[in-house]
């Protein structure tokens, strides 16, 4: 019969009680701008902030059609 294997959650923000801020573990950026599709420093930035924004990637009418499908789940 298998048996389970249980590991630590190295990012408590997925479990249910409130968890303090800690330091990242995994690099948030893999690669170089030669890898593509971004640039020396939309990487830098978002090494720095872990996050990127990609401002018009979706229209209007797909944000909308994308909310009322949330919505009716």
């Amino acid at each position: 019969m298998p048996t389970a294997t249980v590991t630590d959650d190295l990012y408590p923000t997925r479990l249910t009680e409130a968890a303090a801020p800690t330091e990242r573990v995994h690099p948030t950026v893999w690669g170089t701008a030669a890898d593509g599709p971004f640039d020396a420093e939309e990487l830098r930035a978002h090494e720095e902030r872990g996050f990127t924004i990609l401002p018009d990637t979706l229209s209007g009418g797909e944000i909308e059609t994308y909310s009322r499908e949330l919505s009716r789940l």
